[in-house]
């Protein structure tokens, strides 16, 4: 049975239905919580989502087809268990209300997802920003996009995972064959063209699972605010992004004990984004490649938010022969590899990463071509 056709026996007819894509990010790790830049972009999988708004509903409540689980909450409901999928759209409620002062009327909404769980294409992010698309259009609210991604950074704030801005700011503003080259300082961008011609985007999941408000993704965070608070001694600055190397130097001088690597790879990845628009505009697939490699390995050795299956799967990479670039993308400490490929070495690649990656550890891996895409949007509407 369809999704649509679930939520008709669930629950009332739906009025309308939401589409929120995953994404991808070519590069630019972690750097948009330090006010760097990133290129990430809206895929082709995410969530289907009905939606269904009447006043004699008397609490909120939801349907997942994937978990097949049903929750329901109303506003003055204690707060959901973490392991509660129902938490984001509770805490999001809050935000809302919070925020913008408005309270949401009760919904009932059921979804569907073709993201793969786990693999860091931001399930979270996109689940999110369909609520808001959904709230948005029943109440006819004006809020821009970057509105949306701002509230739906909140939510996942007020869950305990302090993550930055890019992850709802792609899922929304994403175009098809296009990046999103975004500044997180003014959390303003550019469409940057995205054709790969006779290149691919193939990413392999490790299948090491993570969760951000519980890795050392905010242990990072903290210690790159750390850095901006103590050069605020001698300089002004918000976020790393106000800062220049000989800046570090100091705080090495001043605070030996204070870890400024983190800084510098933060410097170097801000570097590579600007450097791999450059490439994806002239087509410099190979210089692009080089740049994702760069990225990993300071994402392994300077900001260590990489894992062994990460690594194995990027020096696998190398191995092949046959991967421009590969680079573990996300927060880290689990989740995927993107790799860029010539079209007719795919298989190929596949085939060698699959059995190597099975070999060594025992799990067999999935892939994914990913495709930049479209952001949310509503796509069908009923009575």
């Amino acid at each position: 049975m369809g999704l649509k056709e679930i939520h008709d026996t669930l629950f009332n007819p739906p009025q309308f239905a939401v589409w929120a894509p995953g994404r991808i990010n070519l590069i630019g790790e972690h750097t948009d919580y330090n006010g760097g830049w990133v290129l990430p972009a809206a895929i082709d999988r995410g969530f289907e989502m009905y939606f269904s708004f009447d006043e004699n509903i008397e609490q909120f409540e939801l349907y997942s087809k994937n978990l097949d689980n049903q929750q329901a909450f109303t506003r003055t409901h204690e707060s959901l268990p973490a392991a509660n999928w129902a938490k984001y759209l509770q805490a999001l409620i809050l935000v809302i209300k919070e925020e913008e002062g408005i309270i949401v009327p009760y919904f009932q909404v059921s979804l569907e997802s073709s993201i793969p769980p786990g693999g860091g294409l931001s399930s979270s992010a996109a689940m999110n920003a369909g609520f808001l698309t959904g709230i948005k259009h029943f109440l006819k609210l004006k809020w821009s996009g970057a509105k949306m991604a701002q509230l739906a950074q909140l939510t996942e704030h007020k869950i305990g995972a302090n993550v930055g801005i890019m992850d709802p700011y792609a899922v929304i503003y994403g175009e098809e064959n296009s990046f999103i080259f975004l500044d997180c300082q003014s959390n303003s961008h550019q469409v940057i063209n995205a054709d790969f011609h006779d290149y691919a985007l193939v990413l392999v999941d490790t299948k090491v699972t993570h969760n951000h408000a519980e890795s050392g993704y905010n242990d990072r965070r903290k210690t790159c605010e750390r850095v901006v608070e103590l050069a605020n001694a001698f300089t002004k600055a918000q976020t790393l992004r106000d800062l220049k190397p000989d800046d570090l130097v100091k705080i090495n001088d001043e605070y030996p004990n204070v870890s400024t690597v983190e800084a510098e790879f933060i410097f170097e990845e801000n570097k590579r984004v600007q450097e791999a628009v450059m490439a994806l505009q002239s087509g410099d697939f190979v210089g692009l490649g080089k740049l994702m490699y760069a990225s990993h390995y300071g994402l392994q050795n300077k900001y260590r938010v990489s894992c062994p299956e990460l690594d194995f799967l990027v020096h696998t990479a190398t191995r092949s022969g046959l991967v421009l670039g590969a680079r573990m993308m996300g927060g880290g400490f689990g989740g995927s590899t993107i790799n860029l490929i010539h079209k007719d070495n795919v298989s190929s690649w596949i085939k060698f990463a699959t059995t190597e990656y099975e070999s060594t550890y025992q799990i067999y891996p999935s892939t994914l071509i990913a495709r930049p895409s479209k952001g949310c949007e509503v796509r069908e509407t009923w009575g």
